[in-house]
């Protein structure tokens, strides 16, 4: 008995808190349900005995509108102050347990339902809810005896028969009460567990989609990396069919010297310069509305204006994917965003140049060149690669952006023909550098995107320094990315 009685509490205090409270909102919407079925029981015994008005008649007509006060309270109140009207309910049952004392006649349906009630329904500990039944017990029980000893004056043996059976009665229902109040308990603490543990995989799974969708993010636009995602697992390789934009612009960048620059660090700082460089790059990127491409150095950086940006369920994010579309529909509009990423790009290197720049002895100087191609028309893009698959671009655009870099001065842009062509009559200039070739002329000044990017000039140049040093502070002043 004593083991089926038992129940191991949890060994976390706030487990076991959120399981009591959890219990305490549970009992609230059962007790508000009880009470919906003794109210109107009562008020129609009351309505039976108002053609012989007498106590049962105050009894009843007062009890039922304590509880319809309970009901509603119940109905209407916070989780708060559900414990104090769980509390008063209770003391509302035991009321009426002790006022059916002055009926024993009719006393012991109404009493054992009650005991059965107050083991059920009710969120309280075991000892104080059992102590609270046999007091009810004790009670009903002493006014039957009383009873039943006048019914024996008259009539032999008969009170003390029912007085055991009575007795009897209130046994069963104590027992049936404490295997319903442990059974209850341990079901509800298994169910809560279960139901924490789906809640705790549910959002460990939400996480690892999150981080997922992160890792993707890194080789994969975002527009197709939810596609992605939901293919994974299906088959090997996601089939995500080659998409087609008819109306795109390319930045395809070289950074010349870099290699020669790394070759002066160790490689962890190495590692610190080229995260450096690639953190301004994605940022400069993602505020100005246009996708990295991975390439296959990290010399190299392709950018792409036309295709759609991420996709989310906010419709606020909604609005501004399709601000963004609309904004980039114009052929005009991409090809002018490509140029400005350009120069901006321009001025990141030259940032870098002169942070690295020690005026006693210019062979110091990093030795860091840019040289870049801008192409416009259509673009295939898609996932190629069997196991190590990434995604990949081709067509006119990028054709025309690699022979325009491979072809370009240092510290130049070149545009090809279709890009001058969507950019002619607008703010930016450019000469001709020979046949479908234009060079912009970098007067417009650069966005202030990339002002809080640029690396920052040292207040004090020390002539003694050497490149590596200069380097690696550089890289010290720099704070960590978020």
């Amino acid at each position: 008995m004593s083991s089926l009685l038992k129940t191991q509490p949890f060994g976390c205090t706030q487990l076991e808190a959120l399981f009591r409270h959890q219990l305490l909102h549970r009992s609230a919407g059962d007790l508000l349900k009880l009470l919906t079925i003794l109210v109107p029981i009562q008020l129609a015994l009351a309505l039976f005995r108002v053609p012989e008005p007498g106590p049962s008649l105050f009894w009843l007509s007062g009890s039922a509108s304590v509880g319809l006060a309970l009901a509603l309270g119940l109905a209407c109140a916070s989780s708060s102050t559900q414990h104090s009207l769980v509390t008063f309910c209770a003391i509302w049952l035991c009321s009426n347990s002790l006022i059916l004392m002055f009926w024993p006649a009719i006393a012991l349906l109404p009493s054992l339902s009650i005991l059965l009630l107050l083991y059920s329904f009710f969120p309280f500990q075991l000892v104080f809810t059992f102590t609270i039944c046999l007091a009810i017990s004790f009670l009903q029980l002493s006014s039957v005896v009383l009873l039943a000893i006048r019914e024996d004056e008259r009539n032999e043996g008969i009170g003390l028969t029912k007085s055991i059976a009575l007795l009897l009665a209130h046994l069963w229902a104590h027992i049936v009460g404490l295997y319903s109040f442990s059974t209850s308990r341990k079901i509800g603490r298994a169910v809560f567990l279960n139901a924490r543990h789906a809640l705790d995989n549910e959002s460990e799974l939400q996480n690892e989609v999150g981080r997922m969708a992160q890792i993707l993010s890194g080789s994969l636009p975002p527009h197709i990396v939810r596609s992605v995602q939901s293919q994974l697992g299906v088959s090997e390789v996601p089939r995500v069919f080659v998409e087609h934009f008819d109306q795109c612009s390319v930045v395809y960048a070289h950074l010349y010297g870099l290699p020669n620059l790394l070759l002066q660090l160790q490689p962890p700082d190495s590692a610190k310069l080229l995260n450096e460089f690639d953190w301004r790059v994605s940022k400069l990127a993602e505020e100005g509305g246009l996708l990295l491409v991975p390439a296959t150095s990290s010399e190299i950086v392709v950018a792409l204006v036309g295709l759609p940006l991420a996709i989310t369920d906010s419709e606020n994010a909604q609005n501004v994917q399709q601000q963004k579309s609309q904004q980039f529909s114009s052929p005009y509009n991409a090809a002018a965003i490509a140029c400005q990423f350009s120069i901006d790009l321009l001025n990141l290197c030259q940032s870098f140049c002169e942070a690295t720049n020690n005026n006693s002895n210019n062979n110091n100087e990093a030795q860091l060149q840019i040289r870049v191609g801008i192409g416009s028309g259509s673009l295939s893009a898609g996932i190629v690669g069997s196991r190590r698959w990434h995604y990949d671009v081709m067509g006119m655009a990028i054709d025309a952006a690699l022979h325009l870099e491979a072809n370009c001065p240092a510290g130049a842009i070149l545009l090809s023909e279709d890009t001058w062509r969507h950019l002619a009559g607008g703010k930016f200039a450019a000469e001709r550098m020979g046949q479908g070739a234009w060079k912009l002329l970098t007067t417009t000044e650069a966005s202030p995107i990339v002002q809080p990017l640029l690396f920052p000039t040292p207040s004090r140049r020390l002539s003694l320094l050497t490149l590596q040093q200069l380097l690696l502070r550089l890289l010290q002043q720099q704070q960590p990315k978020v």
